[in-house]
């Protein structure tokens, strides 16, 4: 089922960003924003810090610095599945 594999792919996204995160030595919340400073096209980020507290420690992310296989790796499993009509564009229908 869509749900089903949904859910696992999610996991295996989340596997991912844990074993980033085990490597740099940071939270996996902190490694996520700093990912998604690297993808083109993200021009900003909603944070959604409702307390100064969660805003410091979103902050934090700033001194995440990952390499270029750690990303390359998050953007692997993250990728997303393009179904029809997407496979008809590319010619795999």
């Amino acid at each position: 089922s869509t749900a089903r594999d949904n859910r696992e792919s999610s996991f295996v996204v989340l596997d991912e960003l844990l074993r980033v995160a085990k490597d740099v030595g940071a939270q996996p919340s902190h490694v996520a924003l700093a990912w998604l400073r690297t993808r083109k096209g993200v021009t900003s980020q909603i944070i959604g810090a409702r307390t100064v507290a969660q805003l410091e420690d979103n902050l934090k992310s700033l001194a995440v610095s990952l390499s270029a296989e750690q990303v390359a790796a998050l953007d692997a499993v993250s990728k997303p599945a393009l179904n029809l009509p997407a496979d008809s564009c590319r010619g795999k229908v």
